[in-house]
């Protein structure tokens, strides 16, 4: 048995198992826990919120460039096209959204959510792409294709859409626990998440009740039912609240006595916790501290170094490299085959310096004949040319038209 064959009979066997657990006719009959990754996290922690931004408004500036490629492996690049248009200006016209708009919500989705879905306007040869919501969107599984389309059900509506697979435009981060969903960066810190937020919560309340924590009022002798409301009502009136905090507490009872029953600030170690709970978000977004504006975290000499990395190791990777792939596969194919976009990443300032430094290494492995101009070619990130098997001093023996008769 073939080892593709071994990864098909086992697909088939996950299938079974999906269909069978997953209750999926009625998964999107409702709000899906999925979305909670964006209310409780993107929209509450402010770490996450400037961890995803700092990635989606990073990869909105890319300028996107197409390319015919020749049989010969030579590029060509094309200057006008309807993917350029949607990827460098008007994703969408009837809503407002253009490319940088639509990369930037692509990477939103892949930080929160592990995945993105984007309806092409036409199947054939599309020109604009719609975004739909992630946590509403799931694909359809097949035994024999994989994946037989799409279901969209929007929230509160009682019959759902659904999409041919060739009308939809899907990228992931892979989970190796369901094929049919993707792991975002937030879902792996979802405990540390709840952490950071339940720590703000408990900060916040400190101030609301004048620094005080919790505890319990015990009178001698005991309370009617009726006094302990009247009792819990004045407490709430008279001393709950920042504003406070300096007011006496006067108790008309004898033997009263306050005894405190929860940690108090110092035994929580909060503002270590919060510190440890930042430095996770940002490890796991693969976003450096500095450039979120934590000072106090230094993992790296200076700004432009962790920038270098952050682009290096984070950006190109995980986002630019997903978002391309998805395109060639789902847009340029559909097109021809011969069309590839790639990202245009020269401008990028934190990152010139080691292409000029590339450049310049290229150039002297192939002067000093330790490399073939294919070798040149492919340390400076270009596809192999006819006749690459050649050194420069090959190319120096030989007059230019005897290279091209060849």
């Amino acid at each position: 048995m073939s080892i593709f064959n071994g990864f098909k009979n086992w697909l088939q066997k996950e299938m079974v198992l999906y269909l069978q657990n997953s209750n999926y006719d009625s998964k999107w009959s409702v709000e899906t826990s999925n979305r909670k990754y964006i209310s409780e996290g993107y929209k509450m922690s402010v770490w996450v919120y400037a961890c995803v931004n700092e990635i989606a408004y990073s990869i909105a500036g890319i300028q996107w460039r197409l390319y015919r490629q020749k049989t010969n492996g030579e590029k060509v690049e094309i200057e006008e096209h309807p993917i350029l248009n949607m990827c460098n200006g008007t994703a969408n016209e009837a809503m407002g959204l253009t490319g940088a708009d639509m990369f930037a919500l692509w990477a939103i989705y892949l930080a929160t959510q592990g995945q993105a879905f984007f309806k092409l306007n036409n199947a054939i040869v599309p020109s604009e792409l719609e975004p739909l919501y992630p946590f509403q969107t799931s694909p359809i599984p097949d035994k024999k294709e994989f994946i037989k389309g799409y279901k969209y059900q929007v929230q509160g509506a009682e019959v759902s859409t659904i999409f041919d697979k060739s009308e939809i435009m899907w990228s992931r981060f892979y989970d190796p626990e369901n094929i049919y969903e993707g792991l975002s960066p937030i879902k792996a810190l979802a405990r540390t998440i709840d952490t950071e937020n339940d720590a703000v919560k408990w900060n916040k309340s400190q101030f609301e009740n004048k620094g005080m924590p919790q505890g319990l009022i015990s009178v001698e002798g005991g309370l009617t039912e009726e006094s302990k409301r009247q009792f819990g009502d004045r407490w709430k009136k008279e001393y709950q609240g920042a504003d406070k905090k300096r007011v006496p507490m006067i108790l008309n009872a004898t033997n009263a006595k306050w005894t405190p029953i929860s940690m108090s600030q110092s035994d929580m170690d909060f503002i270590e916790q919060r510190k440890t709970n930042r430095v996770e978000i940002c490890g796991a977004f693969g976003v450096p501290t500095q450039a979120v504006g934590i000072p106090d975290a230094q993992q790296y000499s200076n700004y432009e170094e962790a920038m270098k990395s952050f682009w290096e190791n984070t950006l190109i990777p995980n986002y630019l490299n997903v978002m391309r792939d998805a395109l060639n596969t789902n847009i340029c194919a559909k097109y021809s085959t011969d069309l590839k976009l790639d990202y245009d990443i020269s401008e990028i300032q934190y990152l010139k310096e080691s292409t000029e430094l590339t450049h310049k290494m290229a150039l002297e492995r192939w002067t000093s004949d330790v490399y073939t101009l294919n070798e040149t070619r492919k340390m400076l990130g270009d596809d192999e040319a006819e006749n690459g098997d050649m050194h420069y001093s090959d190319i120096l023996g030989k007059g230019l038209d005897d290279i091209v008769d060849e």
